[in-house]
């Protein structure tokens, strides 16, 4: 009788611990979910009207949003991926940053410029850690944040 008494007092914590927890995560990924300004997208021939790849745009950020998401001894980094983001127009650039934004802000409350920022530079080998610094300049020439 009474190890079954201690066998559902261990049932009820963990059922609670369970519930805290996920109230927890559901609440914290909803609330960042708009924190980030949204920048407008420059047009790189003025004059004209904005034409954009979004299966590209799409393409890129999905692969970057990969990378980064990759757990530490499993990294991989495709580095034709990062360098074209960096030789992409100002146009595609700023969209593939506010589409990787908008779609996975809430996940980890950091903007793409964060969590490149938050990767130990020497954690990118040579043609990638140049790509990278390329990227962060390029960042903070068109006042990404």
């Amino acid at each position: 009788m009474k190890l079954m008494n201690m066998q559902k007092s261990y049932i009820v914590g963990f059922v609670l611990i369970v519930i805290i927890i996920a109230v927890a995560y559901f609440s914290g990924k909803s609330k960042g979910s708009e924190d980030y300004p949204e920048f407008p997208v420059p047009d790189d021939t003025p004059g004209s009207t904005i034409n954009l790849d979004q299966a590209k745009v799409q393409r890129i950020a999905v692969g970057l949003h990969n990378d980064l998401d990759s757990f530490f001894l499993f990294e991989r980094y495709n580095t034709s991926l990062w360098q074209e983001f960096a030789s992409s127009s100002d146009t595609e650039f700023v969209a593939i940053y506010n589409y990787f934004n908008d779609k996975w802000y809430a996940d980890k409350s950091k903007t793409l410029r964060e969590r490149i920022e938050s990767r130990p530079i020497s954690w990118f080998s040579g043609i990638l850690r140049t790509t990278i610094a390329m990227i962060l300049q390029r960042l903070t020439r068109l006042n990404l944040v």
